[in-house]
């Protein structure tokens, strides 16, 4: 999954998580996010850093169906 494709949101439709952690990189931010009840982190890369999300808070994550291909783990 392309991490341009995952969209975080303060609420709203998608799956329930928190920022795990953040970085400021000049025109972007980029987060890890823990899903509930998923143990591997998402990696998300976002524009808005006006306003960015900050480690622990709770987000909601929808993907873009255009940057999602499904890979058999084999």
């Amino acid at each position: 999954m392309r991490p341009h494709a995952v969209h975080l949101s303060a609420a709203g439709p998608g799956l329930a998580g928190h920022i795990a952690h953040a970085a400021y990189l000049g025109g972007h931010m980029e987060y890890g996010v823990a899903l509930d009840g998923i143990e591997a982190e998402l990696f998300a890369i976002a524009p808005g850093v006006a306003q960015p999300f900050i480690p622990g808070q709770q987000v909601r994550v929808d993907f873009d169906p255009n940057g999602i291909a499904v890979v058999r783990p084999d």
